[in-house]
C-alpha cells in the first residue's frame, strides 16, 4: 500500500490486516533493523522504540534518556520523563518539574533546580523513614606512619534507605538534601608510644571537615581511641568518608576486636 514517498491520504482511512500480528505495522529506520514504531493488534499494544511492546504504550530507550516529554503551549515550557539507574545528580539534564525514576533502588527524583541543568534533583519522599546506616572495619586495616588514610569498610551493619556502601567505595552517598548527624571512631591496642598522634577525620566530598586527636604521654598505650562527630548540611550527590591518621613511626594496624573496630554511622536529622 505505502510503496512510494510523498503519497497524501485523505478521507476516514483504516488500516486493517486479515490477521492480527503483534507486528502488525511498523515504522522502521532506514536499516529495516529498528522499529521506531511498532503497533501489536494481538494484545492492543504500540510500542516506540520497540518492535516488543509488553504494554498499552511502550517507550523503551538508552538508559537515562527521555522517554517522554509534556509541553505547556501557554507558557511554551515543558518537562520530561526520564528512567534509568543510579542517581541523576550530575549527570542527566532536564527542565525543571522532570521526573527521574530509578529502576534499581526503585526511588523517584524530582527536577527541583538549575532548569535545563544536570545538577537540582531531589529524592521525592515516599515517607517519613529517616535515612541511617552504619559500616565497620572488621579486619585489621594497615595504617602508614603520617599519612591520612582512608578506613576501608568491609561491613555494613545496616542500612535504612541505601546510603551506605562498604562493598565498593567505602562511603556514604546522600540521596536525600538535609541534615545528617555523622559519627566515626577507631581503636589502637598496645602499640601508640609515649607523644604520639592518633586522629580521626569526617571528609566530604574530600575534603576534611571535622577532625579529633588524641595525644599519647606513655609507651604502649593499652586502648587509645579516637571519636569524632558532626552535623553535616549535605546535599543529594554528596559522599562522606573517614579518614585516620597516626605517627608512631611506622604503620600500626587497627583493632579488630569487636568492641573496637573502626566504625561510622549517619543519621538523617531532617
Amino acid at each position: 500500500l505505502l510503496n512510494r514517498e510523498g503519497q497524501v491520504f485523505t478521507g476516514a482511512n483504516v488500516f486493517r490486516r486479515s490477521v492480527d500480528s503483534v507486528t502488525a505495522f511498523q515504522v522502521q529506520n532506514a536499516s529495516g533493523v529498528t522499529a521506531a514504531l511498532d503497533v501489536d493488534t494481538v494484545n492492543n499494544r504500540v510500542g516506540v522504540g520497540t518492535m516488543a511492546p509488553a504494554a498499552r504504550l511502550h517507550l523503551l530507550g538508552p538508559g537515562q534518556a527521555e522517554l517522554l516529554r509534556l509541553g505547556d503551549a501557554t507558557f511554551g515550557d515543558s518537562a520530561g520523563l526520564f528512567v534509568g539507574s543510579g542517581v541523576p545528580e550530575g549527570v542527566v539534564a532536564a527542565q525543571f518539574a522532570s521526573l527521574y525514576l530509578d529502576h534499581q533502588a526503585a526511588r523517584a527524583y524530582l527536577k527541583t533546580g538549575d532548569d535545563g541543568l544536570a545538577t537540582g534533583w531531589s529524592q521525592v519522599t515516599t515517607n517519613a523513614i529517616s535515612h541511617v546506616a552504619r559500616m565497620t572495619r572488621n579486619a585489621a586495616q594497615s595504617i602508614p606512619n603520617n599519612a591520612w588514610t582512608k578506613v576501608a569498610f568491609d561491613t555494613e551493619t545496616f542500612d535504612v534507605g541505601g546510603v551506605a556502601d562498604a562493598a565498593v567505595n567505602q562511603r556514604f552517598d546522600a540521596l536525600r538534601a538535609g541534615k545528617y548527624q555523622v559519627s566515626a571512631g577507631w581503636t589502637i591496642e598496645n602499640a601508640l608510644d609515649s607523644n604520639r598522634l592518633m586522629r580521626a577525620a569526617i571528609y566530604r566530598n574530600g575534603v576534611n571537615v571535622r577532625t579529633v586527636g588524641y595525644n599519647s604521654t606513655v609507651n604502649n598505650v593499652a586502648v587509645a581511641s579516637c571519636e569524632v562527630s558532626d552535623v553535616l548540611d549535605l546535599a543529594v550527590g554528596d559522599i562522606v568518608e573517614m579518614y585516620v591518621f597516626q605517627n608512631n613511626g611506622a604503620a600500626l594496624n587497627t583493632s579488630a576486636s569487636a568492641e573496637y573496630v573502626p566504625r561510622m554511622s549517619l543519621f538523617e536529622v531532617r
